[in-house]
């Protein structure tokens, strides 16, 4: 029971903000993942990936050429597989600390896997992502859940006022967190044009890397 409410709140906030590629592969992930656990079987994270990569395209096939389906499912097959294998690279024993290096970790492996993409299509490199993904990472995620929860409680006068109104306000901190990082000395290269080939041919020696480090074969 608990489940079908966090999953209809969620379905109900995905159909509000517009059922946008990313937001349906990340809703449709959930789902998975959460009838996964209610069944008691495992789950396997790419298996679930490409399952909604298959579904949400057999639900609209031109969702292939939209930019914000490429590079979300790009940047979680990045942070999916590359994040646990930067995160094994430096050991930290504080807590803080910790949690700091898993979220540039993330924000590491989610912009390298998007890379050539982002240079392809918006001409540009954000030097100081890994600084705004410091916050912006645990901000969009409370967010997202002060958003489903205002929407839950919609019915509570006086508590859906609070919960739209810190979902406002984390939202104005972290728009506004953005603007400052942009406006720091050479927050942004501009000017970069690459061509598809290009764009083919980095993204294939991105693999040859992954491929090398992973098999440790000289040939990659």
């Amino acid at each position: 029971m608990y489940a079908a409410v966090i999953l209809g709140v969620l379905w109900l906030y995905a159909f509000i903000t517009g059922l946008s590629p990313s937001v349906l592969r990340a809703a449709f992930m959930f789902s998975l993942i959460t009838v996964a656990m209610l069944s008691r079987r495992q789950h396997n994270i790419y298996n679930t990936l490409a399952i909604a990569a298959f579904t949400l395209l057999w639900y609209n096939p031109y969702f292939l050429l939209e930019v914000s389906f490429q590079l979300s499912f790009l940047a979680l097959l990045g942070i999916v597989y590359l994040q646990p294998r930067f995160y094994r690279l430096l050991t930290v024993d504080n807590k803080l600390l910790d949690k700091l290096w898993r979220l540039f970790t993330a924000s590491l492996a989610a912009q390298l896997a998007t890379f050539p993409l982002g240079l392809f299509y918006f001409h540009q490199f954000p030097v100081y992502f890994w600084l705004a993904n410091l916050l912006v990472v645990p901000a969009a995620t409370f967010v997202l859940y002060s958003g489903v929860a205002a929407l839950f409680f919609s019915w509570v006068p006086l508590l859906s006022t609070v919960l739209f109104l810190l979902h406002f306000a984390i939202t104005w901190v972290m728009n506004e967190f953005n603007l400052l990082v942009n406006q720091l000395p050479q927050a942004v290269i501009n000017g970069i044009d690459i061509s598809p080939s290009q764009t083919w041919l980095l993204y294939t020696l991105l693999l040859l890397f992954i491929l090398f480090f992973a098999c440790k074969q000289l040939r990659y």
